[in-house]
């Protein structure tokens, strides 16, 4: 459920928002396509977002101070009656009725899967499609931000220098709890991971930086770059070990990672 007062971060060098479709904007995995008629119905869709009025409430505000960009490894399949781009452009007009180009423009989503084209996506990650949207929109690594529910994905991207926000992955909500909070979906790209990403930013406009934010897994976790003389560390987590990662003389900075020790449960 969204909340009121969504915010652009100032002080901040973002100059572009990336998000990931499944599992970040929607509440289950597509899997990058529709084969059934029967999940093509606009009211199906409608009901697969994680978050919609925070999002609708986001965009706006995000448009106006950056850009904003998808990467997906949502791929075309000549079988489905809808996938990849299309799938993602779909929800997109859905959610923003004539304004989905305006927010999301068609060169500034990436929608392929790196193991159709024979790469390792473990390796690979996010990284070449976010290096694709970087020639596009001309800036700097540091000043795109990657939000996805995939901790390895934000990791590869930050070890190559962009930013990067793990986001929890979204939860259903369940109307027949007696927890009011769990009677509303949870997760995903949502107001708390935001608001997270705008707290960082403001303490730390300066530096690349990479939030771990995943409930259960790893327990929650925040990983950021601290300015010089300036320990800049927020955690949840129950355990952690830091570790100095490397030191950028250039912008004077240290960046300090927390390795998370596993609760067990397996990277779904």
């Amino acid at each position: 459920m969204a909340q009121s007062g969504a915010t652009w971060p100032d002080p901040t060098v973002t100059k572009a928002i990336v998000l990931d479709f499944d599992k970040t904007i929607t509440l289950r995995h597509t899997r990058g396509a529709i084969f059934q008629p029967s999940q093509m119905s606009d009211e199906k869709i409608m009901e697969n977002f994680a978050d919609l009025e925070f999002l609708r409430q986001i965009v706006p505000v995000i448009h106006g101070n950056a850009k904003l960009c998808i990467a997906t490894f949502a791929d075309s399949d000549d079988d489905a009656l809808i996938s990849g781009k299309e799938l993602v452009r779909k929800y997109l007009e859905l959610a923003f009725p004539g304004k989905s180009q305006e927010y999301f423009p068609d060169e500034l989503i990436e929608a392929w899967n790196p193991a159709n084209q024979d790469m390792n996506e473990r390796k690979t990650g996010k990284n070449l499609h976010l290096e694709n949207l970087r020639k596009v929109l001309g800036c700097k690594k540091h000043e795109m931000v990657l939000f996805d529910d995939s901790d390895r994905n934000c990791i590869l991207a930050h070890k190559a220098k962009y930013g990067a926000v793990v986001i929890e992955a979204p939860v259903a909500a369940d109307p027949e709890s007696d927890d009011p909070a769990k009677q509303v979906n949870r997760g995903g790209f949502n107001m708390e991971a935001w608001e997270q990403y705008v707290t960082t930013e403001i303490n730390a406009p300066n530096t690349h930086h990479i939030i771990l934010h995943k409930e259960g897994r790893t327990e929650c976790v925040l990983v950021v770059c601290v300015a010089w003389n300036t320990l800049l560390i927020q955690s949840r987590c129950m355990q952690a070990v830091l570790y100095v990662h490397s030191v950028d003389s250039t912008r004077v900075c240290v960046f300090v990672c927390l390795k998370v020790f596993e609760t067990g449960a397996k990277e779904g």
